[in-house]
Parts: C-alpha cells; sequence; structure tokens
C-alpha cells in the first residue's frame, strides 16, 4: 500500500449512488447549519447548536445529514447513510448552494 493509499478518503455514497462530498447539521424547524469537510466538524457543530439552544431553554432540532454534490441532504447515522432529507414540500431539494459546496 502506498502513501497515498494509506491516507486516503474513502469514498461514501448515497442509496442511489451519489457521491457524499461534505456534512452538515439540519433540522426541519431551525433549518440548516455550517457545511463542513468532514462528519466530525459537523457532529462538533451540532454539539455546540444543542449546548446554544439549550442555555436558552430550547432545544435543537438539527441532526447530523451527509451532502452529495447537488447540495442535497442526506439521513446520517454514523456512516449509514439513510433517505434524502426532504425540502419544501416534502420533495428532494438542495439544501446547500453550489457556492457552499465550493467553500468546503
Amino acid at each position: 500500500m502506498d502513501a497515498t493509499t494509506a491516507t486516503s478518503t474513502p469514498t461514501i455514497t448515497t442509496p442511489d449512488g451519489t457521491t457524499v462530498v461534505a456534512y452538515g447539521t439540519y433540522g426541519s424547524v431551525r433549518g440548516y447549519g455550517p457545511l463542513r469537510a468532514t462528519q466530525s466538524e459537523a457532529e462538533r457543530d451540532l454539539d455546540d447548536d444543542i449546548t446554544g439552544c439549550r442555555g436558552q431553554g430550547g432545544y435543537s432540532d438539527r441532526e447530523v445529514v451527509a451532502v452529495d454534490a447537488d447540495g442535497c441532504c442526506w439521513e446520517d447515522d454514523d456512516g449509514e447513510i439513510g433517505a434524502w432529507v426532504a425540502g419544501p414540500g416534502g420533495h428532494r431539494a438542495a439544501h446547500y448552494s453550489a457556492a457552499d459546496l465550493a467553500a468546503v
């Protein structure tokens, strides 16, 4: 195994075969949080969001989501990619823009 193979990130795909390119946090009430390159960064954002909401007497409805190249969010249960997260009207929709994805 060469150095490139040893340090490369494994490709993660959604159930329909789309490649996951980033991670974020999303909740149907609070909307989406920042887009991140790794799942662990998104988990830190989620922890911060939960702490911030709790400090104001509320709670966060956000969860970590995997994001594909189209900006669509997918349920992410510790690396197990589930169903896509519905956008307005229950349709599949981009939650993150091309500019958001380019900034990661």
